[in-house]
């Protein structure tokens, strides 16, 4: 009896030290998909950004910017350059804080509406002489020939392509980023031979196994790293999916009320986030161009709101 009483008592601590373990194991996992979405960020003197503490309850999360005079950040996480300088934002939740230094440079002085002026019919020869070079050196995918070069560093992958469309006569640039977390985003911008004054863009951003799509229509000589955001629009589908999860509960006014202001912060957020790494796409697309067609530029394309 006293043999079967210690076996029983070395089973039992063998399964506390285990579910010990496995506790801990779950724990850190857990910890580890709470994370900022940034944790370096550049912006010019009236810029605003997007920060979100993945993982974590958004009305939970407490900003903070240890310099109020060159960065503000709201209750919502949205962040602005007040003054050149730096400055760190801190996200505290629970008991940690996570933080993202910000760093705030001059504004560039905005050129005048004829510095702007863009020619048109030498944009239309810019595509002509870029589809050219895509048809007599790219590869051919879904119906469509393209050129891409590849990159990786510290388990980030990227991708730059640039796809011609034959049959719509449309050229698109493309930016792949993979995380080994399985996050990641893809943003698209869309120029077509007939209509290059309009450029459509495009982001599909993943984050904790969500994906978001978000897109919209971008004036293509107007548009410019200033602007506080490119109007990309998530929140129809993050309303659908809303709808589609409470179709079947029954909500009050207030519920549905802070639903729809839970629903409108992310989509604010995620257009934030989108507009950022367009705005750094345009700067990575253009540097592939330099590498690889002569004479062709995001600016000779009608983009000529950029710094590049």
């Amino acid at each position: 009896m006293k043999k079967m009483k210690k076996m029983i008592a070395c089973l039992l601590a063998a399964g506390l030290v285990l579910s010990g373990i496995s506790g801990t194991d779950i724990t850190a996992s857990a910890k580890k998909k709470i994370a900022l979405n940034k944790k370096k960020l550049v912006l010019t003197v009236g810029k605003k950004a997007g920060l979100r503490l993945k993982g974590a309850k958004a009305k939970k999360v407490k900003w903070k910017s240890s310099k109020k005079t060159v960065v503000s950040v709201t209750s919502k996480g949205v962040v602005k350059g007040k003054k050149a300088g730096k400055a760190v934002v801190s996200a505290k939740y629970g008991r940690k804080t996570y933080k993202c230094k910000v760093t705030v440079k001059a504004g560039r002085q905005k050129q005048t509406t004829a510095g702007n002026k863009v020619d048109w019919k030498n944009v239309t020869t810019q595509m002509s002489t870029l589809s050219e070079y895509i048809m007599a050196n790219g590869a051919e995918s879904d119906e469509a020939i393209q050129i891409q070069k590849t990159s990786e560093e510290q388990g980030e992958k990227t991708k730059l392509s640039v796809i011609y469309d034959t049959d719509n006569g449309v050229i698109q640039f493309v930016k792949t980023v993979e995380i080994e977390s399985g996050d990641g985003y893809v943003i698209s911008l869309s120029i077509s031979e007939d209509e290059p004054q309009t450029a459509t863009a495009e982001c599909q951003i993943t984050e904790n196994g969500e994906t978001y799509i978000g897109s919209t229509e971008l004036d293509t000589q107007k548009y410019s790293s200033e602007e506080e955001s490119a109007g990309f629009d998530f929140a129809s589908q993050i309303s659908g999916l809303t709808e589609d999860d409470d179709e079947n509960v029954q909500e009050d006014d207030s519920d549905a009320q802070e639903d729809e202001d839970k629903d409108n912060s992310l989509a604010d957020s995620l257009d934030q986030e989108a507009t950022d790494y367009l705005n750094a796409a345009m700067e990575d697309w253009d540097d592939y161009l330099a590498e690889t067609v002569s004479g062709v530029t995001m600016s000779s394309l009608g983009f000529v709101g950029f710094d590049f």
